[in-house]
């Protein structure tokens, strides 16, 4: 949720049309951290200098739950004290903030302890596509696993979605495992017609009251943002 909420141009026309978040505001309840790592090798997404030249830099989006940083590049180095992070991808004349590798530290908890925490639920697995639109978030599953009990069961469905406004999402994380997994994808990260590749390393988080639904049920591109196939609850 994060990616394209803090690329500086989507963060400016955010603020521009009345956003209810802007940096330092809280996201989630757990203390959560997500740094953007663009030198971090050899994952689908990393590079030394960007499309401008820039040498490419780490910067902090979330610490402790906070929104914190944001990617820029030199058409938007003001948010960012003056100096470009080194996050310009694109064509010449095209040029915009793009993520790149994006990293969660992993928490405290071990992996049972969420699946206990939950009770009754799902396990969101194997991620196989993503977008976000209107302040909403889409992330596609390529199966879910229920839980019963803080147990696991041989019940599994999908495909699957999770559709819900980025903030509400965001509010319930409300805890971090210690079991980071590096989920390099084969798809790209598409921006005004430009592809990027893109890798999210993360560790177990736990959702709480987030309601799925199939992936049939969403309707892709313009009309996702009219298409409440799932939702955090706010």
């Amino acid at each position: 949720m994060l990616r394209a909420t803090s690329e500086a141009d989507n963060y400016l026309a955010a603020l521009s049309g009345g956003a209810d978040r802007e940096l330092g505001d809280r996201w989630t309840p757990a203390p959560l951290t997500v740094h953007d790592r663009p030198e971090t090798r050899p994952y689908a997404g990393s590079y030394r200098r960007d499309d401008e030249g820039t040498r490419a830099r780490t910067v902090a989006l979330l610490t402790d739950g906070r929104w914190t940083g944001l990617l820029t590049d030199r058409a938007t180095r003001h948010l960012s004290g003056g100096r470009s992070t080194g996050h310009g991808r694109g064509p010449a004349g095209a040029v915009l903030p793009r993520c790149s590798v994006l990293e969660v530290s992993p928490g405290t908890h071990p992996p049972v302890e969420p699946l206990e925490r939950a009770a009754d639920g799902w396990l969101l697995g194997s991620p196989v596509g993503g977008w976000s639109v209107r302040g909403l978030l889409v992330l596609e599953l390529l199966w879910v696993r229920r839980v019963r009990r803080g147990r696991l069961t041989d019940e599994i469905r999908g495909p699957a979605v999770v559709c819900a406004r980025k903030s509400a999402l965001a509010a319930r994380v409300v805890a971090v495992g210690d079991d980071p997994v590096v989920l390099s994808s084969p798809y790209t990260c598409v921006k005004e017609g430009h592809e990027v590749g893109s890798t999210l390393i993360s560790p177990s988080l736990l959702l709480q009251q987030c309601v799925l639904h199939p992936l049939d049920r969403v309707v892709r591109a313009d009309r996702a943002a009219r298409t409440p196939a799932a939702s955090a609850r706010d």
